[in-house]
């Protein structure tokens, strides 16, 4: 006749019977109900809800409620927020509050769908009615303008979700708040992204190799330090090279103290701090076994400065323990022998560097770039200019290629104010027998390209050596092959019709208009407002880092589309709340000035566009960036669209 009340702590006050649970952990039974009868055993019940703000908030996930095949669950929400707790993040007042009860110990991670226009949603999680003091998390953008909040929890704990808007004020539309489960895999068991589980809180999902994205769990321990040195090169740089071994895989920067015969120096007299911070030259997390090189500059302030206590510190801020090493002056190797590309334990002598073959480098005398073979070319309608240029160059690498521009009458084209300027060599592939190809493109400053018509360039190699001047006509931008090598800026070569350069891999793939699947895109088209007329409103989102347009822009959160249900001229019309950037685009993913219908600045925009049956254009509404790092809530905006007679 079923079981003793369900697995769940406190006394459950006026709740509903248990549903055949199994037997209870030592609590007495829940009041205001006997216990179920009959059934398959359960998984204990749902322990009582909390009481928030005065309401009895639901439970994410009812008794009867299951995760599917890819233990994956969700409930739709449809506002709005009236419970007075703000999250941590997201500038807002008011949430909706679910109760979650882990079923297992695992990692769970809480989303929303891809949020519409309608709002921009904020998840927290709390281990009770939530304050800023009790928070286990809150997220707002981690996927496009959606939040994801992961969570370890263990068998039967209990914590409160919470869902919000971003912005003071802003109320929560339809969405689904999900929640998908991870089982922690043992120490040695494959775990990371996509499906794989996640390691317990004890332990960390770590690189099996530094080529691979293969990871297991692994238990967590700090780096350890093997060897070292450390060399005085001059007055004023410190040289190290650090040996050491790091189970995790996952050591990142170098903490070190300055010794006087072997106390630590104190570098700041204010606060009495003796710690320094540095970077290596080469990232050393992936591997087990690793040897880290650095140069720092500013021991000239501490001549007394006879040793150095270095550390090495992980991504969660484990820290080996300190190993001294004695500073000695760094030795200087003859011509032609073997030496230390990093000049951390050695030095080449006088105009010699270190050159050649990882591992068989040698000093030798720095040379000049020598260019055979060079193009630039310049695509008008994209705003961009390439260069591939070849050459030979034995005893260095290219550091730079300066070039100047010039009309076709000889005058100058000036880029942003400088008669010529210098930009890093790009894509640059070095032989074994001295030889060397460059190739790279980048976007030009709005009437650049159309008055250019020759180059003049040199390279610059270490040590400051440059080429002789090389002189070119600036050339159109040759056809790529379907499926071929191309350029993503359209300068050197253009993909033909129906094709684009992805951005990824530089080959020419079928062309793609729609937005990538984490941009939350709202159809005005579905939206009708009339005959022949549709409305879409919202409140819009500055964002930093987006791509912009040919008028300014580069903080945008909305984006809009309309396709035609039948060929005409459609006229869009725009009402902001604030002086915006707007964007028309022939596709989402498109973002070079060729892909760009229109770009406008204003509060209100009068736009006209001529479409075919079914085709579809992208509006996406920007602002000027706003503060590094800051995303701010614009305020309202209100477009209609309808067909022209």
């Amino acid at each position: 006749m079923g079981g003793e009340p369900g697995m769940g702590g406190e006394p459950g006050m006026g709740g509903e019977p248990g549903m055949g649970g199994e037997p209870g952990m030592g609590g007495e039974p829940g009041m205001g109900g006997e216990p179920g009868m009959g059934g398959e055993p359960g998984m204990g019940g749902a322990p009582p809800a909390f009481v928030c703000d005065g309401a009895e908030i639901p439970h994410l996930m009812g008794e009867d409620d299951v995760f599917d095949d890819e233990n994956r669950f969700a409930r739709p929400v449809d506002g709005p927020a009236t419970l007075r707790f703000a999250a941590p993040c997201g500038e807002n007042a008011r949430s909706a509050l679910y109760a979650f009860r882990a079923r297992d110990a695992g990692f769970y991670l809480f989303n929303t769908t891809s949020p519409t226009t309608d709002f921009d949603p904020v998840l927290f999680a709390a281990v009770g009615c939530p304050g800023v003091s009790d928070a286990l998390g809150c997220d707002d953008d981690s996927v496009g303008l959606g939040p994801e909040l992961g969570v370890h929890l263990e068998a039967d704990e209990q914590i409160v979700v919470g869902l919000a808007a971003f912005g003071a004020g802003a109320g929560i539309g339809q969405t689904d708040l999900g929640v998908r489960y991870f089982a922690y895999a043992g120490v040695g068991q494959p775990c990371g992204g996509g499906d794989n589980p996640s390691c317990a809180p004890d332990q960390r999902c770590v690189f099996v190799a530094p080529e691979s994205d293969d990871a297991t769990c692994a238990v967590d321990a700090p780096p350890v330090l093997t060897g070292g040195r450390a060399f005085r090169d001059g007055d004023d740089v410190l040289a190290l090279r650090i040996e050491g071994t790091d189970p995790t895989r996952d050591a990142l920067n170098l903490a070190m103290e300055l010794l006087d015969g072997g106390e630590p120096i104190v570098v700041d007299a204010e606060t009495g701090q003796t710690d320094l911070f540095g970077e290596f030259f080469e990232p050393i997390g992936r591997m087990a076994v690793f040897v880290a090189h650095t140069r720092l500059a500013g021991l000239a302030s501490f001549p007394e400065a006879d040793g150095v206590r270095v550390r090495v510190i992980d991504e969660l801020g484990n820290e080996s323990a300190p190993l001294d090493l004695p500073i000695a002056p760094i030795p200087e190797v003859g011509a032609g022998a073997p030496c230390d590309r990093f000049g951390v334990s050695n030095l080449c002598p006088g105009e010699q560097g270190c050159f050649g073959r990882r591992g068989f480098e040698r000093c030798m005398d720095l040379g000049a770039p020598v260019i055979t073979e060079a193009r630039f070319a310049i695509n008008v309608e994209a705003q961009s200019i390439g260069f591939e240029i070849s050459g030979q160059h034995p005893n260095a690498q290219i550091i730079q290629v300066a070039f100047a521009l010039g009309d076709a009458n000889g005058n100058p084209v000036r880029i942003l104010g400088n008669d010529a300027v210098g930009v890093d060599p790009g894509e640059a592939t070095y032989a074994a027998d001295g030889t060397f190809h460059l190739r790279a493109s980048y976007l030009l400053p709005e009437g650049v390209a159309e008055r250019a018509a020759e180059v003049r360039f040199v390279l610059v190699g270490v040590g400051e050596t440059e080429s002789e001047l090389g002189e070119r006509d600036i050339e159109a931008p040759a056809p790529a092959a379907a499926g071929g090598a191309c350029d993503p800026l359209a300068a050197l070569d253009v993909c033909p019709a129906g094709r684009r350069c992805d951005p990824e891999d530089a080959r020419c793939v079928a062309e793609d208009l729609t937005c990538p699947p984490d941009t939350p895109v709202t159809a005005i088209d579905t939206r009708r407002a009339g005959v022949g007329r549709w409305r879409v409103t919202g409140n819009a989102f500055a964002v930093p880092g987006r791509a912009g347009g040919t008028c300014g822009g580069g903080a945008g959160g909305v984006v809009l589309s309309f396709t035609a249900p039948a060929a005409g001229t459609y006229r869009a019309t725009l009402d902001l709340g604030y002086e915006g950037v707007v964007i028309v685009r022939r596709g989402c993913r498109l973002t070079l000035p060729s892909d760009e219908i229109a770009c406008a600045i204003g509060a209100e925009q009068t736009l006209d566009l001529d479409l075919g049956a079914g085709e579809t254009r992208w509006i996406i509404l920007e602002a000027q960036q706003p503060a590094e790092g800051a995303k701010v809530d614009l305020g309202a905006y209100d477009v209609t669209v309808e067909r022209l007679p």
